[in-house]
C-alpha cells in the first residue's frame, strides 16, 4: 500500500477569495475572528491604497469589510469594482435603523462573510454545456472533454485504496499553506484528529475550507489537490452513494433547485441549447426550498459579466447520472434542506424562461443520455488504464492529461514501494519515469530511465516484445527530440519489427510507430516517405481508435505539417484546424498537445501573411505551454521563435530580438549544440540583425546556422537553401552583388532539387535575384525572374498575400525604369487593389504605394494625378501617431516639389515650410536636408516675386554656410550669386554687383580658370551692368563667359549656354546700334537653336523677331519681314488669339510693311 510524503511545493493559491479589512489595523479581534474563516486578509487604513490593491488583482475575489472608524459612506465606492463580492460595515452605533449590509457585531459579520464565501463557492461550480461553436452541427448530447477526464478521475481515486496517513499527508499540506493562520491550522488539525468522529458529509458541510478547496480543485481540474484529497472524494461519495441507495421510492424528491450566477458566454450557450446536456463536474448543491435557491441566484446581480440562474430540476427515481441525498439531519446543518448530489450529474436542458433583469429561470431534468463521441473516448483510454489499477492508474491518467509533476511523485513513490526483485515492475516504472522526462523536455534524463528499461526486459524478460517495442519506440522519439534522426528511425524500425511478431496490422500501437517514422522522414525531408507512413498512421487509426482520440489529432497536425513544408498552405490548415478541433474534445485545455497545434497553426499564419492571427495563436500557445510544463521546456522555445518571427515581420525588432535571445537560451540548455533547432534561431537572430543593418554580427549567426546545417547531411536541402539565401540577402545589402548572386544561385540549386517547382521559396530566391540583375543593369535578366516569381506566388499563396505585394512592386518600379509607364501604373494599382483587400484603410503599406503611384504619374506628366497619388499618402501618415517623422516630411517635400512643378507656388509654399518645421525639430541647424528645403522655399519665393522673403532665407543659408565655409566655399559663392540676384530683380544692381563680386572672387580662387561655373559668375556680372547701362564693362564679362563656354560645345546642355552668351553680346552692340556686329551673334543663336530646338519652339520666335528687328534697323525690309512672319507662324500655333506678344509681332510687321 502506498504512503506519500508530506511536503510538497505548490505551484499556485489554494483559494481564491480574499477578505480586506479597511480600518484600524490594531483591531486585532476582530481581525483574528475574520482569520478564523479565511486564509488570506489584506488590512489598508488608507481608501486609496485599498483601490489600489483592487485595481491589481485580478483572479481573486474580495470581500470588504469597513470599520465603523472610517467613513461608512465609502460603500458605495466600492460597487464599481467588478473584483469585490461583498462589503460589511461594522458598526457599533445602536441608535436608529441600520442599513442593509451593517453589522453590529464582528461574529454577524463572520457568520454572514462564510455564508456569503460559500455562495461564491457555489457560482462558481464546474458545468459543462454544449458549446456555442458546435451547435451548427447540432449534436445536442455533446458534452466537454472537462466531463470525461473528471469521471476518469474520479474512477481511479475511487479504486485506490487510502490508508490512514492519508488524511495526516492532506493536514499536512494544508498546514502548510495555512501556516500563518493558527485559526486555520487548528480546524485543520481539528479534522485530522477528529475525522472518525463525523461522517464525510457532516466536515463537508462544516469546515469552508474544505468545501472550497474541494470544489476549486474539481472545478479547475487541479490534480495536485484532487489527489491529495482523494481520501476525502472517495468517502463523501460513498456515504452519498450509500444513503442515496436507501430513499424510499415514495420520499424521492421531485423538484430540486440551485441558484447561481452563469458567465455570459456560457449563458449564450445555455440558450442556443435547448434540449441539449448540462453536467456539474464537481459536488452540486441544491436546496428543496425554490426562495433560498432564488436568493443565491440574485445575489450574483452585482457581477456584471454574469447572468442570474435559477435552475429548477425535475428528478426522475428510475433515472440519475449521479447519486444525491438530502442533508437534513446529516449535515453540520441540521435544518438546512439541501440535496447534495455527487459529482458528474448530468441532465437535459429544457424551458429557459427571463423572471426578472438578468434573472433567468432555467429548467432542467434527470436523464441517462451522455455524450456518444465522448463515452466512446472515455471507454477507450479507461481500457488503456485498465493495464494498472490504484495510484498507478492514477499516475497514467496524470500523464495522459499533462500533469507530469503529478505523475513523477506517484511513480517516485510506487518505486520505493515494490519489491527489489520485482524487475518488471522496476522496468515499468523505469519507463513511466522516462516518458514523463521526455514530455518535460528533458531528453538526457528520459534516454536514461528509457535505457534502465530496456536493459531490464532484453535481460529478463526478451520474448516481452510489447514491452520491448514501446521502449525502443520510446527512445526513438527521445533521440528525434535530440535532431538525431538516423538514431531515431533505427529504434523505430525495431520497434516495428518487433510489433510485427506480436500484433495485427491494425492493432493501435502500429499506428504510433508509423507516425513517429513519418515525423522522422519529414524531418529529413523525404516527404514521399513521410506521407506514405502518415496515410498508414491514418488509416490504422480509423480503424483502430475512436474519431476524437488525441493521436487523431496528433496525426492530423503532423501531416499539416507536411503539407506546410511543400508549400502547400490551404491544405495544411484545414488538417490543423482539424487537429485543434479535436483535442478541444478530448484534452484539457491546458493539454501541452494544445498548445503545440495551436502554436503550427501561427506558424502557418505567418506564412501567409496574416500576422495578428498568427500573434493571436502563438500566444494561446506560450499562455498554455507556461500553465502546463516549464517555462524552460524546449516546446517553449519553439513558441518563442515564431513570436520572434511574428514581430520581424511586423518590423518589432528588439521584441522580436528578446523571443530569439529566450528560445536561445533555453535551447542551449535543453539541447546538443550541432541540434537543428538550434540552427533555425540562429538563422532568425541573424535574420534580425539583418533587418537593422547589422551586416556583420547577421552573417555571423547565419554562418553559424549554415554549420550545424551542413553538419547534418540528412538535414532538409531546403533549410541549407535558406540560409544560403540570407547570406546573399546580407551581401546584396552590402553592396556586394557577385558574391550575393553566387549565393542566391547556391540557394536556387538546392531548391530545385528539394522542392516542387511552386514553392513560395523559390519565389524569394527569384525576387532576389531579380534585384541584383537590375542592379547590374540586366533587365531582361530581372524582369524573367520576377515574372517566375509572380507566377509561383499566385499559384501557392493566398491573393491578399504581403510577399504578392513585395513582388509587383519590384515588377512596376522594372517597367517605370524602363519607361514603360502605363504597364508600372497598372501594376501598381493592382498593388492598392491587394492592399484594400487586406489592411485597414490607414495601414503604412499604402504610403508607399501612393507615394510609387505619385511617382508614375509625374513620370507621365500627368501632375494633378501626382499630387493627389501624394497627398492621400501623406494623409495616411498624418493619421498615424506612430508614424515616423522622416517618412512625414518626406511626404510633404513630394506633395510640395510637385506644386512647385505645376506652378502653383502658393500651394507650394506651405508644405515646405511644414517640411522645415519638421526636420529642424532631429536635423542639426546646419544639415544638408535643410539646406536643400531653404533652397527649395527661396525659388518658391522668388517665383512668385517674394523679393524680401527669399533674401531673409538666403541670410539664414548665408549663415550656414558661412559657418562652413572652411569646408564649403563653393556652396558660399552659389549664395552670394542667388542674393546678387534677387537685388538685380529688385533693381539694386550696385549690391548685386558687389555679391556676384564676392562670388566671383571665391570661384576665381577654388577653379580651374577654365571652370564653366566662372561662365556663369561673368555672365551674372555682365547682366547686371548691362541692367546699369555700362555696356563696355557688360562686353568685358560677357567676353570672359563666351571664352570659356566656346570650349564646352561637347553637349547640347553648353551649346545652350554657349547660344546664350551670344545672345548677350548681340544684345549689347544691339543695344549700342552696332547693328552688323549684332546680326551675326543673333545668327550664331541662330544656327545653335535650329540644332536643338523644335521648328516652331516659342525660343525660336524670340531670335527671329531679334533678327528681324536688326534688318529692320539695318533697313533690309524684305529680310526683316520674312523673318517676323516666321515669328507670326510659330506664336499664331502656341500662342491664345489675344496674347499681347502677338500683338507685337503684328505691329512689326505692320511697321516694316509701311517703310516698303
Amino acid at each position: 500500500m502506498s504512503k506519500f510524503s508530506a511536503h510538497h511545493p505548490f505551484s499556485r493559491r489554494i483559494d481564491k477569495t480574499v477578505v480586506i479589512w479597511l480600518g484600524p489595523i490594531d483591531d486585532k479581534s476582530s481581525i483574528s475572528q475574520l482569520h478564523s474563516i479565511v486564509n488570506s486578509i489584506r488590512m489598508f487604513e488608507d481608501v486609496d491604497q485599498c483601490a489600489k490593491f483592487l485595481n491589481e488583482i485580478k483572479n481573486e475575489k474580495a470581500f470588504i469589510v469597513i470599520s465603523n472608524m472610517i467613513n461608512q459612506h465609502l460603500k458605495p465606492l466600492f460597487h464599481s469594482f467588478s473584483q469585490v463580492h461583498s462589503t460589511y460595515i461594522l458598526c457599533n452605533n445602536k441608535q436608529g435603523g441600520n442599513p442593509e449590509g451593517t453589522y453590529s457585531r464582528i461574529e454577524d459579520i463572520c457568520h454572514s462573510l462564510k455564508q456569503d464565501i460559500r455562495r461564491y463557492e457555489t457560482e462558481q461550480s464546474s458545468i459543462s454545456i454544449l458549446s456555442s461553436d458546435r451547435i451548427p452541427n447540432h449534436d445536442i448530447n455533446e458534452l466537454d472533454q472537462s466531463y470525461m477526464y473528471s469521471q476518469l478521475l474520479k474512477e481511479a481515486i475511487l479504486e485506490i485504496e487510502f490508508d490512514d496517513e492519508a488524511r495526516k499527508r492532506f493536514a499536512d499540506f494544508c498546514c502548510f499553506h495555512y501556516s500563518d493562520n493558527k485559526c486555520k491550522v487548528d480546524a485543520i488539525r481539528q479534522f485530522e484528529n477528529d475525522y472518525e468522529r463525523h461522517s464525510p458529509i457532516w466536515w463537508y458541510t462544516k469546515e469552508l475550507f474544505i468545501y472550497s478547496m474541494l470544489n476549486q480543485a474539481l472545478r479547475t481540474q487541479y490534480s495536485e489537490i484532487v489527489i491529495r484529497m482523494g481520501f476525502f472524494m472517495q468517502d463523501l461519495h460513498r456515504q452519498i452513494e450509500d444513503l442515496h441507495a436507501k430513499i424510499p421510492k415514495d420520499e424521492y424528491p421531485r423538484i430540486v433547485y440551485r441558484g447561481q450566477g452563469v458567465s455570459d458566454e456560457d449563458f449564450d450557450k445555455l440558450k442556443n441549447t435547448n434540449g441539449g446536456l448540462i453536467s456539474f463536474n464537481n459536488f452540486l448543491s441544491t436546496s428543496l426550498d425554490p426562495t433560498v435557491a432564488r436568493a443565491y441566484a440574485e445575489s450574483s446581480k452585482g457581477n456584471l459579466a454574469t447572468q442570474s440562474i435559477l435552475f429548477r430540476i425535475e428528478l426522475d427515481p428510475l433515472i440519475a447520472s449521479a447519486p444525491f441525498v438530502e442533508l437534513k439531519n446529516i449535515g453540520y446543518y441540521q435544518e438546512e434542506k439541501e440535496i447534495l448530489f455527487s459529482m458528474h450529474a448530468v441532465f437535459r436542458v429544457g424551458c429557459i424562461c427571463q423572471i426578472d433583469d438578468r434573472l433567468w429561470e432555467v429548467q432542467l431534468t434527470s436523464t441517462s443520455s451522455t455524450d456518444e463521441k465522448l463515452v466512446a473516448l472515455t471507454n477507450y483510454i479507461r481500457n488503456e488504464l485498465q493495464q494498472s489499477i490504484g495510484w498507478n492508474k492514477l499516475g497514467h491518467l496524470m500523464i495522459k492529461i499533462g500533469k507530469f509533476n503529478q505523475a513523477r511523485e506517484i511513480y517516485h513513490q510506487l518505486f520505493h514501494l515494490i519489491s527489489n526483485k520485482d524487475w518488471k515492475g522496476r522496468a515499468l516504472i523505469y519507463s513511466y519515469f522516462g516518458l514523463i522526462h521526455k514530455e518535460k523536455g528533458e531528453n538526457n534524463k528520459a534516454l536514461s530511465f528509457y535505457n534502465r528499461s530496456i536493459q531490464i526486459f532484453e535481460k529478463y524478460f526478451f520474448h516481452d516484445y510489447q514491452n520491448r517495442a514501446i521502449n525502443y519506440g520510446n527512445i526513438g522519439e527521445v533521440y528525434r527530440n535530440m535532431g538525431k534522426y538516423p538514431d531515431s528511425l533505427s529504434y523505430y524500425q525495431k520497434a516495428l519489427e518487433l510489433q510485427n511478431l506480436f500484433l495485427p496490422y491494425d492493432h493501435p500501437y502500429r499506428g504510433i510507430i508509423y507516425n513517429d517514422i513519418a515525423l522522422v522522414y519529414s524531418q529529413l525531408g523525404d516527404e514521399i516517405n513521410a506521407l506514405s507512413y502518415f496515410q498508414q498512421t491514418l488509416q490504422n487509426q480509423e480503424k483502430c481508435l475512436p474519431s476524437n482520440h488525441p493521436h487523431v489529432s496528433i496525426t492530423y497536425s503532423n501531416i499539416g505539417q507536411l503539407y506546410q513544408l511543400k508549400g502547400e498552405y490551404p491544405v495544411a490548415l484545414s488538417f490543423y484546424q482539424k487537429a485543434l478541433e479535436n483535442e478541444e474534445k478530448s484534452l484539457p485545455s491546458d493539454h501541452p498537445c494544445v498548445a503545440i497545434t495551436s502554436n503550427c497553426i501561427g506558424v502557418l499564419y505567418r506564412l501567409i501573411g496574416d500576422y495578428p492571427k498568427a500573434l493571436w495563436f502563438s500566444e494561446k500557445a506560450l499562455s498554455i505551454q507556461q500553465k502546463s510544463l516549464k517555462y524552460n521546456h524546449p516546446n517553449t522555445a519553439i513558441i518563442y521563435i515564431n513570436i520572434g518571427e511574428v514581430n520581424r515581420e511586423m518590423k518589432q525588432y528588439t521584441t522580436a530580438l528578446s523571443f530569439y535571445r529566450k528560445a536561445l537560451t533555453i535551447q542551449e540548455t535543453f539541447l546538443l549544440p550541432d541540434h537543428p533547432n538550434l540552427a533555425v534561431t540562429y538563422n532568425g537572430i541573424g535574420e534580425i540583425h539583418s533587418c537593422r543593418k547589422n551586416y556583420l554580427k547577421a552573417l555571423f549567426f547565419y554562418r553559424k546556422s549554415l554549420q550545424i546545417k551542413k553538419k547534418s547531411f540528412w538535414l532538409n536541402r531546403s533549410s541549407i537553401s535558406i540560409t544560403y539565401n540570407n547570406i546573399g540577402e546580407v551581401y546584396y545589402s552590402m553592396k556586394d552583388l557577385s558574391t550575393a548572386l553566387s549565393y542566391y544561385q547556391k540557394a536556387l540549386k538546392l531548391q530545385l532539387k528539394s522542392l516542387s517547382s511552386n514553392h513560395s521559396i523559390l519565389a524569394t530566391i527569384y525576387n532576389n535575384m531579380t534585384v541584383v540583375h537590375d542592379e547590374l543593369n540586366d533587365a531582361s535578366a530581372a524582369l524573367l525572374f520576377y515574372k517566375q516569381a509572380l507566377e509561383i506566388q499566385q499559384k501557392v499563396l493566398p491573393p491578399i498575400h504581403p510577399d504578392l505585394v513585395i513582388t509587383k512592386s519590384n515588377i512596376a518600379i522594372l517597367h517605370l525604369q524602363m519607361k514603360n509607364y502605363s504597364t508600372a501604373l497598372s501594376i501598381y494599382q493592382d498593388v492598392l487593389e491587394i492592399q484594400n483587400r487586406s489592411l485597414s484603410l490607414d495601414h503604412h503599406s499604402f504610403v508607399t504605394t501612393y507615394g510609387n503611384i505619385g511617382q508614375v504619374y509625374y513620370m507621365m506628366n500627368d501632375h494633378p494625378n501626382a499630387v493627389t497619388s501624394y497627398l492621400k499618402a501623406l494623409e495616411i501618415l498624418q493619421k498615424n501617431p506612430t508614424a515616423d517623422r522622416v517618412s512625414i516630411a518626406e511626404a510633404h517635400r513630394d506633395v510640395a516639389l510637385m506644386y512647385f512643378v505645376m506652378k502653383e507656388y502658393s500651394m507650394s509654399l506651405p508644405y515646405f515650410q511644414k517640411l522645415l518645421d519638421i526636420q529642424q525639430a532631429y536635423l542639426p541647424f546646419d544639415h544638408s536636408d535643410l539646406v536643400a528645403v531653404y533652397y527649395n522655399i527661396v525659388e518658391v519665393h522668388e517665383a512668385m516675386e517674394n523679393y524680401s522673403d527669399a533674401l531673409l532665407i538666403y541670410e539664414k543659408l548665408l549663415e550656414i554656410e558661412e559657418k562652413n565655409h572652411a569646408q564649403n566655399q563653393l556652396s558660399l559663392a552659389r549664395i552670394y550669386n542667388r542674393i546678387g540676384v534677387i537685388h538685380d530683380s529688385m533693381k539694386n544692381h550696385v549690391m548685386a554687383l558687389d555679391f556676384h563680386k564676392k562670388a566671383l572672387k571665391i570661384d576665381e580662387q577654388s577653379l580651374a580658370p577654365d571652370d564653366v561655373s566662372l561662365a556663369s559668375d561673368y555672365r551674372n556680372i555682365g547682366l547686371t551692368y548691362f541692367a546699369m547701362k555700362d555696356y563696355s564693362n557688360s562686353l568685358i564679362y560677357f567676353n570672359k563667359q563666351l571664352t570659356i563656354q566656346e570650349n564646352y560645345r561637347s553637349s547640347n546642355d553648353l551649346d545652350l549656354d554657349l547660344a546664350e552668351a551670344y545672345y548677350n553680346i548681340a544684345n549689347i552692340h544691339y543695344n549700342t546700334k552696332n547693328y552688323p556686329v549684332s546680326l551675326s551673334y543673333f545668327e550664331k543663336v541662330l544656327e545653335i537653336e535650329q540644332k536643338i530646338l523644335d521648328c516652331d519652339d516659342p525660343n525660336l520666335a524670340v531670335t527671329y523677331t531679334n533678327i528681324g528687328q536688326v534688318h529692320f534697323f539695318m533697313k533690309n525690309y524684305s529680310l526683316a519681314l520674312s523673318y517676323h512672319e516666321k515669328v507670326l507662324k510659330i506664336r499664331q500655333k502656341s500662342l491664345p488669339s489675344d496674347d499681347p506678344n502677338l500683338a507685337i509681332t503684328y505691329n512689326h510687321i505692320s511697321e516694316v510693311r509701311s517703310f516698303m
